[in-house]
């Protein structure tokens, strides 16, 4: 019985589940040593996408699941967040979490205009991740390792998320990667 709880699809729908009940998320500093886990997916339209392609540029890697109220709460304010740093070294990568291409909500395609939509179909970059729920979100630098963390919805075009962000790109990639 305890297994049949703790299988991945029962944490994620509980993760959502305790979102919903708690305010705004907060982006919190990373403090794992380890390694930024491989992400190799593809996006929508087939394309395929790898954390190498993004290399000095500041990446926020979102997963999300278009059934979870917290995950759809928060896309204005990414697709806000994708606007106000649409000139500067910055992408946002909405990994979707055990979807179809075909099962995707029809608000993507608005998504689309501003981020990478991919798909994690069987949700192995998830577990890759360690992500807590969805929607699960992880900031990396310009070398790419992670440097913030948030579990649940954010608020993501807040000022103080903007400037924290906007900080990251304007390290430069050599003392980004000292810190590694």
């Amino acid at each position: 019985m305890m297994r049949q709880l703790l299988n991945p699809a029962s944490v994620i729908i509980l993760g959502c589940v305790l979102s919903l009940a708690a305010h705004a998320a907060d982006l919190r500093e990373y403090t794992e040593d380890k390694p930024t886990p491989p992400l190799v997916l593809e996006d929508m339209h087939g394309e395929p996408h790898a954390l190498a392609d993004y290399q000095g540029k500041v990446v926020l890697v979102n997963f999300w699941a278009g059934w979870c109220h917290p995950c759809i709460q928060e896309i204005p304010e990414l697709i806000r967040l994708a606007e106000i740093l649409a000139d500067q070294p910055f992408a946002i990568l909405a990994v979707n979490v055990g979807e179809s291409r075909r099962k995707l909500p029809g608000f993507v395609n608005r998504m689309d205009e501003h981020m990478a939509i991919l798909l994690d179909t069987e949700s192995e970059a998830f577990r890759d991740w360690e992500g807590i729920g969805l929607p699960s979100t992880f900031v990396l630098d310009g070398s790419g390792r992670i440097r913030y963390e948030a579990y649940g919805a954010v608020n993501w075009d807040a000022d103080y998320i903007v400037d924290a962000l906007r900080e990251l790109m304007d390290k430069p990639a050599e003392e980004a990667v000292a810190h590694k």
